[in-house]
């Protein structure tokens, strides 16, 4: 049985921090008296680092007027996260875990746990991490724990992606590029055909870092999607000076045509910027490739950057017939380079 341990006496050993206006003196405690704190912690078990850990109130653990709780808690996580001392990690980290995801402590308080975690962490909670992702305010943090920790992490986050919408749905396929999930190919492949333009630009980024021969058909079908780009036709909408021998326009109508050449500058500007990151996208899937051997595979990527069209009409470049090599220079001979290489 675990003695009883009085983390209110431990945690008012450490140093007061700085007062506001006043010279900073804070250097925190001297490593061996910090050790000592630590240790104290570990030997009350599992209730002690409880105690400790509902001590933290907001995501700076309690402030910066009582920053102490969360200074000796991190301090924790560091020490336990050393070579040799499995047995004490799994004992914080399940400890911690077992504080997520209710109403107490408070999704800020819930944040800075799950960074402890990010440096302690291991498969051991990866399920309960997995089942906060979904969850508002705490969702993405779990997804850079995910990502801190990996193992086991990737199968969580696609359970996840199958339900995930908006910003979140954006984390979470961006934590799996980071992964390097090969079994993330067919839903980030779905995902690069998604309504929404910054789910398509983050799914094919991270196909390019996984970066197997599997990954190219999604890619090279999105770059040549994207690069042939035609002007939207709204500016001829209500007639008026743009319309072949219309009358200038006046009032309402004047108003309503002028909202739609605001509306096609900022679609032409949406539409080119999805050019360039697809773009960068294969050349980053191109030279990983050829990094790995698939000179194939690297060849046939390199195939469309070097010869894809943008086609335009009176658009983002002069009006072309017949374009046979990609307009963009820079991507043109990268893609060059990267032939030449293979």
């Amino acid at each position: 049985m675990k003695k009883q341990i009085d983390i209110a006496a431990i945690v008012d050993k450490l140093p007061d921090a700085d007062r506001s206006g006043t010279e900073s003196k804070f250097t925190g405690p001297a490593p061996d008296e910090a050790k000592k704190l630590v240790a104290s912690v570990l030997s009350g078990g599992r209730e002690s680092i409880l105690e400790l850990a509902e001590m933290i109130c907001d995501a700076n653990g309690k402030g910066e007027k009582n920053y102490k709780p969360g200074y000796l808690l991190h301090a924790i996580s560091l020490s336990v996260g050393e070579k040799g001392r499995d047995k004490e990690r799994q004992v914080f980290t399940s400890a911690i875990a077992s504080l997520l995801g209710g109403a107490n402590p408070p999704p800020a308080a819930q944040e800075f746990l799950l960074r402890e975690l990010q440096c302690a962490g291991g498969p051991e909670v990866v399920k309960i991490l997995g089942s906060l992702l979904n969850r508002p305010r705490i969702g993405e943090q779990a997804v850079s724990t995910l990502v801190s920790i990996r193992q086991g992490s990737a199968e969580q986050l696609r359970k996840a992606l199958v339900v995930a919408a908006g910003r979140r749905k954006v984390v979470i396929i961006q934590a799996l590029g980071t992964l390097q999930d090969p079994e993330s190919i067919e839903p980030l492949g779905v995902a690069t055909k998604d309504a929404d333009q910054a789910t398509r630009m983050v799914a094919i980024r991270s196909l390019a870092m996984i970066a197997t021969p599997a990954c190219v058909q999604p890619v090279i079908d999105v770059i040549k999607k994207v690069s042939t780009i035609t002007r939207r036709p709204v500016l001829d909408l209500f007639g008026g000076p743009y319309g072949p021998g219309a009358l200038p326009l006046t009032g309402e109508a004047k108003v309503r045509a002028d909202q739609a050449r605001v509306e096609a500058a900022q679609l032409k500007s949406m539409r080119f910027w999805e050019y360039i990151q697809s773009n960068k996208a294969g050349l980053l899937l191109a030279e990983s490739l050829a990094a790995a051997g698939e000179k194939e595979k690297a060849r046939e990527t390199c195939a469309v950057l070097t010869t894809s069209p943008l086609i335009t009409e009176n658009n983002f470049l002069p009006p072309t017939v017949g374009l046979t090599q990609n307009r963009c220079p820079g991507v043109r001979n990268a893609a060059l380079r990267i032939l030449a290489k293979l």
